[in-house]
């Protein structure tokens, strides 16, 4: 992005340096010069030199005010005036675009309203199909650090660290929890309704049906230092789980292996086996 931004910039000069180049050349090959023409031939050579750099605000103002002083000479048509007036527009549009891009896209508004991110959470676990949103939210979020590191009344990790906090329970009770615990549910149901009658037919015309594998597949969740792997939180909730419930009934090794088999194809979970005694001495 800021290579193509800078290579605009570069063909913008270059295009100006066509139209001023020549003037200079036939200002310089005058044998007389007047106090006017002078004056000229330095704004001319100003800003020919304020092209060979970075767009910075202060080159572009001079770059104005010298070519400005420039066109006051009778070398210049209406045409290069005009063309010139639409160039340096352009140039400055162009220059400022990153910084008012930033600008206009800051959301570090988002900590003032931080009240609610509970219900977005929420809303999205209502609606798995727009899970890649959180990606998008934690950046948008992340728009508030560099103010909290120019606190000056309190520590700015102080402030780091507290919000990291809420974002973390926040997004862990909304959604996390509630999905390891759908997910825990639709295994069994999918298992033990292999077993005749042990469970109701399931009519997703009734219940609905949401792909919960969809917050499986994004990326970890980042904010400053803290980072949020919603897969690896599922699968240590499912293989901590599975391990305590085994262990209370090892005659059902055998069903809780199919669930392990069953998250891995359904949700793509890498659970650990469990290894557990066959018998007990007594």
């Amino acid at each position: 992005e800021y290579g193509c931004i800078s290579y605009m910039i570069k063909v913008i000069a270059y295009g100006i340096q066509l139209v001023l180049t020549p003037v200079l050349q036939k200002l310089r090959s005058k044998k007389q010069h007047t106090a006017s023409s002078l004056d000229s031939l330095a704004a001319l050579s100003l800003a020919l030199q304020m092209l060979n750099g970075c767009a910075t605000s202060s080159r572009r103002i001079v770059l104005n005010i010298a070519i400005h002083q420039a066109l006051q000479m009778e070398f210049f048509t209406p045409q290069n005036v005009a063309q010139l007036d639409s160039v340096l527009n352009r140039l400055s549009d162009i220059a400022v675009f990153q910084e008012e891009l930033q600008e206009s896209t800051n959301c570090d508004f988002l900590f003032w309203s931080k009240e609610l991110l509970p219900n977005y959470f929420a809303d999205i676990f209502q609606n798995p199909e727009y899970a890649n949103k959180l990606q998008y939210l934690f950046a948008a979020l992340r728009d508030i650090i560099p103010n909290f590191e120019k606190a000056i009344h309190d520590q700015p990790q102080n402030f780091i660290e507290n919000f990291k906090k809420e974002i973390d329970s926040t997004i862990k009770d909304e959604i996390i929890f509630k999905l390891c615990r759908d997910i825990e549910t639709d295994l069994r149901f999918h298992i033990h309704s292999q077993q005749e009658g042990s469970v109701p037919h399931f009519d997703p015309w009734k219940n609905g049906v949401k792909d919960l594998s969809k917050f499986l597949k994004i990326n970890p969740l980042k904010f400053h230092d803290l980072n949020i792997d919603i897969k690896a939180h599922v699968s240590h909730y499912l293989d901590s789980t599975f391990y305590n419930l085994n262990t209370v009934a090892l005659y059902d090794w055998q069903t809780y292996g199919e669930m392990r088999s069953l998250a891995y194809e359904k949700y793509g979970l890498s659970l650990q086996e469990v290894h557990l005694p066959g018998q007990t001495l007594e």
